[in-house]
């Protein structure tokens, strides 16, 4: 899947945050793992794991 848009409204610190992990639109990223214990949403961009808050990563449309 590939990520297609970001929320533009959000804060310039979420998007460096995105942009300092390799999130860029039309990147390639991976599922690796929903934690719903601890609210965290692992994915893999760019051959490097990347975790977030449940809440940040809803943030992120990807295209199928």
């Amino acid at each position: 899947r590939r990520i297609s848009e970001v929320a533009e409204h959000e804060v310039p610190d979420l998007l460096r945050f995105l942009g300092n992990h390799g999130f860029r639109l039309g990147v390639e990223v991976e599922a690796v793992e929903l934690s719903r214990g601890a609210g965290t949403f692992t994915v893999r961009v760019g051959g490097e794991d990347v975790a977030m808050s449940v809440e940040v990563a809803r943030k992120i449309w990807i295209d199928a």
